[in-house]
């Protein structure tokens, strides 16, 4: 999440946390900093944990009020992320979910043409489909609420009964989470749905899933209800700036060592 959606979302939970009854005393920040600042160690003496705070407030270039301002904000999100988790529904929505995934677009192309000629979903995945975990069983994923696929949820749900998706790119060599790391796509993804349940019982790797994901299924929704905007002065706005010039840094910095790794193993 980049900086200014992370900054809105931090600010949008700290509004809404004691409205589900979620607060955050000052004991719990002392608790919370005397916690890290421990450590493994059974114990710390104060004038140790005064030099761990000091030295913290220096690192993270915050002032005491900021600093538990945001251990505050870490312990309102932990918290609302179980108590979200907790409300998570066991019987929902699912679809009966089939996948072929290729590692080019013209591949997927042409795996597009052979389905839109009337071949068999589940026969041209046993033939083609490079996810071996599934080819056999012609790509059949199994029953999942569509929010376990949250990258593609919204390709899910648009699918009727025997319908498939055009190919989607995906981004990662872990095709199940498809995490954005690159520009370039590593493959294609293109999902069938076989069967629709308005209310299915959800299994325990999937209710996991589900729980784990509360928080930003939450905020998904939450941020549509408020009008969201920025306000910050000149030193704000430097700040800001040098905030996300160091997250540009640090990013092509990795792209790049990615790619010498890649290109060293040929």
């Amino acid at each position: 999440m980049s900086l200014l959606p992370s900054v809105a979302r931090q600010e949008l939970i700290k509004i809404m946390a004691p409205q589900y009854g979620i607060e955050v005393t000052d004991a719990d920040i002392d608790q919370q900093l005397k916690t890290l600042a421990t450590g493994t160690a059974e114990s710390i003496s104060d004038e140790d944990y005064n030099t761990w705070y000091q030295q913290q407030l220096s690192d993270k270039q915050m002032t005491d009020a900021q600093y538990r301002d945001s251990i505050r904000t870490d312990l309102l999100t932990t918290r609302l992320q179980e108590y979200l988790a907790e409300k998570v529904p066991t019987v929902t929505a699912q679809v009966h979910l089939y996948w072929i995934v290729t590692d080019t677009i013209d591949n997927a192309l042409a795996i597009e043409d052979r389905l839109d000629a009337g071949e068999s979903f589940t026969a041209v995945a046993q033939e083609v489909s490079q996810d071996t975990t599934t080819k056999d069983a012609g790509g059949e994923l199994g029953w999942f609420p569509p929010e376990v696929f949250s990258d593609y949820k919204s390709q899910i749900e648009a699918l009727d009964v025997n319908q498939y998706t055009t190919a989607i790119p995906y981004y990662s060599s872990d095709t199940t989470t498809a995490a954005y790391s690159s520009s370039t796509a590593a493959g294609y993804i293109i999902f069938m749905v076989s069967e629709k349940d308005p209310a299915r019982q959800v299994d325990d790797n999937s209710l996991e899933t589900l729980k784990s994901q509360a928080i930003d299924t939450w905020y998904e929704t939450e941020s549509k209800n408020h009008d969201i905007k920025y306000h910050f002065d000149s030193d704000i706005y430097a700040w800001l700036n040098e905030q996300l010039a160091e997250t540009t840094t640090t990013t092509t910095t990795t792209t790049t060592t990615t790619s010498s790794e890649g290109s060293s193993g040929g």
